[in-house]
């Protein structure tokens, strides 16, 4: 049986508890590497022994909105479940939602569900000298699970300018230009309407606000399943070439689902080259 202490110990980390390897290498790879080390393996342990923890916490932002001011699951960025984000106010399309990730311990486990979110994870973990170029190789935005560059010579703002994508992607990655961009955006965009804490909510440790529009969430979503299914309709091909008929069919059905999604968002898209039944059946 534990005592207090031994509680206490447990869930108050000793951080200098690990290897010299941990201590000499990890830590500099991932400048809180002692952090996850410890808390997820406490994390687990905890709902071995209480599996009703975490749906506790999640049920308990649910209460803030009602069911006509929440927005489209669907439609809810990835990054934001990820950081545990609650609604805390919305009208069904446009909300804000406070994103509680670094508060809660337990979301740690929210970020490894899946083999691409596990790889996110790892890459956000390394220190900004190595997780930037490994992200510029990539094309690949790991905290907001979306590209770098979306089209060739697409411009973007950052700090009032117009840069290049990866310029703004390095920059966001030295944190005093990340504030800078995020003030001056707040100035540029609000002109104080939203009240005076926005750009300094982290710095005086309150979690940060995501604000949802529901039109660009919308429009986000519908370039994600676009994207899947050109890639879906990569892989039939390579299957059917390959004469791989068991993957191939199990693509097709991921893919119907895929056209099922996008019919619910609105028209679909122009129709471009042969159909999957089409793949299929010149396969047979």
């Amino acid at each position: 049986m534990l005592t207090a202490r031994d509680s206490v110990a447990r869930a108050l980390f000793n951080y200098n508890d690990i290897t010299r390897f941990e201590r000499g290498t990890m830590r500099r790879l991932a400048p809180f590497y002692s952090w996850s080390r410890k808390n997820i393996p406490y994390q687990v342990g905890k709902l071995l022994e209480s599996p009703g923890y975490a749906l506790a916490v999640s049920r308990a932002g649910q209460g803030i909105v009602t069911p006509e001011q929440r927005v489209e699951e669907r439609h809810i960025p990835q990054f934001v479940k990820d950081s545990w984000g609650i609604q805390v106010s919305g009208d069904g399309k446009d909300a804000k939602f406070m994103l509680l990730g670094n508060y809660l311990p337990l979301a740690d486990l929210v970020k490894l569900d899946s083999p691409e979110s596990l790889k996110d994870y790892m890459i956000n973990a390394l220190t900004p000298f190595l997780k930037a170029p490994i992200e510029l190789m990539m094309n690949w935005n790991a905290f907001f699970k979306d590209k770098i560059r979306k089209y060739p010579g697409e411009k973007v703002v950052f700090a009032g300018l117009q840069v290049s994508p990866e310029a703004a992607h390095v920059a966001r990655n030295v944190r005093l230009l990340s504030e800078a961009d995020a003030i001056i955006r707040w100035m540029a965009k609000t002109k104080g309407a939203e009240g005076g804490m926005y750009p300094f909510r982290r710095q005086i440790g309150l979690p940060p606000l995501y604000v949802h529009k529901g039109e660009q969430a919308k429009t986000s979503y519908i370039l994600r399943m676009r994207d899947l299914r050109t890639q879906l309709m990569r892989d039939l091909r390579q299957a059917v070439g390959r004469k791989q008929m068991t993957r191939a069919r199990q693509l097709v059905e991921r893919i119907k689902q895929v056209d099922a999604a996008l019919k619910a968002e609105g028209p679909p898209a122009p129709r471009t080259g042969m159909t999957p039944q089409e793949l299929m059946a010149a396969a047979s």
